[in-house]
């Protein structure tokens, strides 16, 4: 993925996760780590598998599942990762602003 889009997208995580999300860009596909499950339950809901929308439409393609990562006993440690493909990157940053609402 492009620098330029990746750090647009990074900055729309930062703003509506309160900087509680790392993302790593990994080519054509985006990680990224939730410090908190609610959080990552959020995004998994809302954009990985929206109810509002048929598959086709939704702006990313889900490719791994939510993975507490570190001893589930620190939580500064725990992380919750989400791995997947930008489709529509408009559609993408338009749901996570609705996260401030």
């Amino acid at each position: 993925m492009e620098d330029r889009i990746f750090e647009e997208i990074e900055e729309v995580f930062n703003n509506n996760f309160e900087e509680n999300v790392q993302l790593i860009n990994q080519s054509n596909a985006i990680s990224a780590e939730f410090e908190y499950e609610s959080d990552a339950k959020w995004f998994y809901l809302n954009i990985c598998h929206p109810d509002n929308l048929k598959k086709e439409e939704y702006p990313v393609n889900f490719i791994s599942s939510i993975t507490p990562i570190g001893d589930l006993n620190y939580t500064s440690t725990t992380h919750y990762t989400i791995k997947f493909e930008v489709k529509d990157k408009n559609k993408l940053i338009d749901m996570i602003n609705t996260k401030r609402n």
